[in-house]
């Protein structure tokens, strides 16, 4: 198994770490296929759980209770429900404008913006995933959000290999149109 995400067919392949035992990878596929209004963003698991902004609610996997963690290593497991593959997480990101003291305050405050990630449906699904070793894991997004995610919580193109020519994703870097 590679050590990067793939795309083969609409169907994302995101490794996990070598020591998760039930299964080596999860398999995803998007959550609105041929809608224009939505898009898919390879995104570093790290940068994307900073911005969580309810990570205080949601505990790592190990915390949770024993039938949560269960279900969701079952839920997950992509050998079951005939090899069909779930559906990717759905993010929103925004800028927050923070203010942080200059020199202990005595130059003043700076403004940093900082992204704010909400989950709008998969976050026991990113958040175990993280937990299991993903580096990466693709993400749908509005397109109208899109590139924030990308500015923010984007994987660098080393993380990710695209299999099919036409497939729109957004990295850190850019991304040649065909790839042979």
């Amino acid at each position: 198994m590679a050590d990067v995400v793939t795309e083969q067919h609409g169907v994302w392949t995101i490794p996990l770490g070598p020591d998760h035992l039930p299964y080596q990878f999860v398999r995803l596929r998007r959550r609105f296929p041929g809608k224009d209004g939505y898009t898919v963003v390879v995104v570093d698991m790290a940068k994307l759980m900073a911005g969580f902004t309810h990570q205080d609610a949601l505990p790592p996997p190990s915390k949770w209770p024993a039938p949560l963690l269960h279900q969701t290593i079952s839920y997950l497991n992509p050998h079951a429900r005939g090899g069909v593959p779930h559906r990717m997480p759905f993010v929103h990101i925004e800028e927050s404008a923070v203010q942080q003291p200059r020199l202990f305050g005595l130059l003043g405050n700076s403004t940093q913006n900082v992204p704010v990630v909400s989950f709008i449906a998969g976050r026991h699904r990113a958040r175990y995933m993280e937990y299991a070793g993903a580096c990466a894991m693709p993400v749908e997004v509005s397109k109208l959000d899109a590139e924030l995610l990308r500015k923010h919580c984007g994987a660098d193109e080393s993380m990710y290999q695209r299999a099919e020519a036409g497939t729109q994703l957004l990295f850190n870097t850019t991304v040649p149109a065909h790839r042979g």
